[in-house]
């Protein structure tokens, strides 16, 4: 089957995701894998990410997508109103 390989810009526009999310779901394993397309430069296979929007879409409704990984947020300095 033939794919397209999308660069990041096409990746943060096809998912609506930053960067920084893109790269913090790649370490928790929870977003499709980069290929090697240089010596410098990833890409994506299209239908990679196709099928990680599609699973996104049919997940129930606020499931938690970081289900059995680390807390991302684990060492974040919150600030409180108040």
């Amino acid at each position: 089957m033939a794919f397209k390989i999308l660069r990041l810009k096409e990746v943060i526009r096809k998912t609506g995701l930053s960067q920084s999310t893109i790269y913090r779901y790649l370490q928790l394993g929870i977003f499709p894998a980069q290929i090697q397309i240089g010596l410098r430069s990833v890409g994506w296979r299209d239908c990679d990410i196709d099928q990680w929007i599609e699973d996104r879409a049919s997940a129930k409704p606020f499931q938690n997508v970081y289900q059995g990984s680390e807390d991302i947020n684990e060492g974040a300095e919150v600030e409180h109103a108040g």
